[in-house]
Formats: C-alpha cells, sequence, structure tokens
C-alpha cells in the first residue's frame, strides 16, 4: 500500500512552520521564529508577513531534509487557510499553492483553530508502535506549532470539530450566559 506523506505549512501568525507526515506520524517540524516584534511588545502584521517570505523557503526545504522525503513523493500539501494574519496567511497559501502546482501535488485547507485540537492527536515517530487510540503528549514539539493534515486526522481520529456561537452556549450544560 502507497503511504500518504504531506507536507503541512503554518503562517498565520510571527512564526512560519512546515512539518512531514507519514501516515499520521509526524517525521520532520520546521519552525523559524521572529524576534523583529520584540521591541513592539506584540506583533505587527506587516513584519510578520515579510519575515514569512524571508523564512517559508528555508523552512520547508528543511523539513523536507529532515524528514528524507522529496516534493515527487508528497501526496498532498496541507496549509492553514485561516484564521490569521492575512498578510501571514498569504504568504504561506501561496507558497502552497505554487509548489502543488509545479508538481501536481493536491492541497488541503486547514483551519488554524480545528488544527489546535486535532494537534493533539498526531503521533511522532516514538509513538508510532502505540496504538492509534492514544493521543500524542500535546507538549512534545507536535507538528509545526499546531498544524496538521485535517483530512487525514479526522480519518484516524474519528474526530468532530462543531462550532457554536455565544447565543447557543447559553446556558449549555449550566455554564452562565454572560461569564
Amino acid at each position: 500500500m502507497k503511504k500518504t506523506i504531506i507536507l503541512a505549512i503554518e503562517s498565520s501568525c510571527d512564526d512560519t512552520s512546515a512539518a512531514v507526515l507519514c501516515d499520521g506520524v509526524l517525521l520532520s517540524n520546521t519552525t523559524a521564529s521572529q524576534a523583529v516584534h520584540e521591541e513592539f511588545g506584540g506583533v505587527v502584521p506587516e513584519l510578520a508577513s515579510r519575515a514569512h517570505q524571508l523564512n517559508i523557503v528555508p523552512v520547508v526545504d528543511a523539513a523536507l531534509k529532515r524528514a528524507g522525503v522529496s516534493t515527487d513523493e508528497l501526496s498532498a500539501i496541507a496549509f492553514t487557510r485561516g484564521p490569521g494574519l492575512l498578510g501571514s496567511l498569504l504568504v504561506g497559501t501561496s507558497f502552497a499553492k505554487g509548489l502543488a502546482l509545479a508538481h501536481n501535488i493536491p492541497l488541503v485547507e486547514v483551519n488554524h483553530l480545528q488544527a489546535h485540537i486535532l494537534a493533539h492527536f498526531i503521533k511522532t515517530n516514538s509513538e508510532a508502535s502505540n496504538s492509534r487510540e492514544e493521543a500524542s503528549d500535546p507538549d512534545d514539539g507536535c507538528c509545526g506549532e499546531h498544524l496538521v493534515c485535517e483530512r487525514e486526522t479526522l480519518l484516524q481520529t474519528n474526530a468532530k470539530v462543531e462550532y457554536y456561537d455565544d447565543e447557543e452556549l447559553d446556558g449549555f450544560r449550566g455554564w452562565p450566559a454572560d461569564a
């Protein structure tokens, strides 16, 4: 059976991350942080998107090399579609689309918020022999801060993520309406 190898790209805020997964197991995870924001006490969106432009090629290259995978072996490219900083997302989205188009690889959009939840189910190489029902430690440096291939993870965990607005949550299981 052919292995499913996914390159995952995350650029929603101020870190540029790329990870490679094979059949749901994390092979590599590379992140470039941005120190340029420190003097401002928070993330400056324009500076973040410019730093992503500088970081995305070396980060993706490093992730592929650490995993021992070439672009010809990729089954899909996953990328953060949103929510996040528009300029930062644009860099990751454009890079993912360009790479996918150049290599005729399918694209998978990933919702940033769902990815935060689903990243806890990614297996690392050391966990690959464990059962699929066991969740990995969320603090183990899991996949580019939090990016996962949503479709692959949903298939492996049968996870379902639903969103509710504030009005739908009023009084839900005893939660106070104005908490």
